[in-house]
């Protein structure tokens, strides 16, 4: 039989969630990003906007539309008490010029994927683009 103690540091001794997983649970309607002009009920994880095809390389998960060539992207910059400091990547690929990067403070929501708990976190690893604002 387990002491509760014991049960109480296992469970804390949870694997951190990785970046593909928050990007693909994440709640787009929690901050602001390119996908508010078509935002409509039922439209929340990056799924609902059909984004798809999951890579990640050097530390940065990406999800791509399918048709419309425009990509989001996560990089986990750090963990804290209350969840995740995260740069978010939001980017055209259709010969458009929009591209923004931003901190974001990422927490588990109550529907078992994550929020945006703070979007005006300042992150040197995760400086806004020149001309971004």
């Amino acid at each position: 039989m387990l002491f509760p103690a014991a049960v109480a540091a296992f469970i804390s001794v949870q694997a951190a969630p990785s970046a593909a997983e928050i990007l693909q649970g994440l709640d787009l309607t929690s901050f602001r990003n390119s996908t508010g002009p078509s935002r409509a009920e039922g439209l929340r994880r990056p799924a609902d906007w059909s984004f798809s095809n999951l890579t990640v390389e050097d530390d940065v998960a990406s999800l791509q539309r399918t048709g419309n060539r425009w990509r989001l992207g996560l990089k986990i910059l750090r963990s804290t008490p209350d969840g995740v400091v995260a740069c978010f990547y939001d980017q055209a690929l259709n010969s458009g010029s929009y591209r923004t990067q931003k901190a974001l403070l990422i927490v588990r929501d109550d529907l078992g994927g994550y929020r945006v708990q703070d979007q005006d976190i300042v992150d040197p690893a995760c400086l806004p683009n020149p001309g971004q604002g």
